[in-house]
């Protein structure tokens, strides 16, 4: 699946204005300004008066987007964008976050797979059938577990 709406390399202007990336990355062009302020998102090129984004700095936004979709907030950002931009010299608080939200987002695929399934069965006629049960086993949830993990404060960075 493209992430951008376009060929990036048949555009001839290949930077952006901030509604421009704002519209492509489905992000607040003031969320885009606060993202500026805490270093998540590399300050842009200032030819004129506007701000001309790079195509790179679309992905990073789609990056931080989805990260907040998923209720992450701000601090913890913070901690994934080092691996972004160094991810050779990562904490290993950050590391421990991505491993987490990597386990996370497994587990909701997995929910949603099998949602998926019983879609399927039933469109098929498949009618009070098509529930298993399997669909009623104990399980984590994921969503509990994605708020637990977003709402665990975070501890101060080593050596501040």
């Amino acid at each position: 699946m493209a992430v951008f709406p376009f060929d990036p390399r048949t555009v001839t202007d290949k930077t952006l204005s901030i509604s421009a990336i704002a519209r492509l990355s489905r992000t607040n062009p003031s969320q885009i300004r606060q993202y500026e302020e805490l270093g998540l998102l590399p300050l842009p090129d200032r030819p004129g008066v506007h701000r001309r984004y790079a195509l790179a700095d679309a992905s990073r936004l789609i990056f931080l987007r989805r990260c907040r979709d998923l209720g992450l907030l701000n601090p913890r950002l913070k901690l994934l964008v080092e691996l972004v931009d160094s991810p050779d010299h990562a904490s290993e608080e950050s590391r421990e976050l991505a491993t987490m939200l990597l386990g996370n987002v497994e587990d909701q695929l997995t929910e949603l797979a099998e949602l998926g399934k019983t879609l399927g069965a039933l469109l098929t006629g498949a009618g009070e059938h098509a529930l298993s049960v399997a669909d009623v086993e104990p399980r984590v949830d994921g969503v509990k577990r994605m708020r637990r993990l977003v709402r665990k404060p975070l501890k101060a960075p080593t050596g501040a």
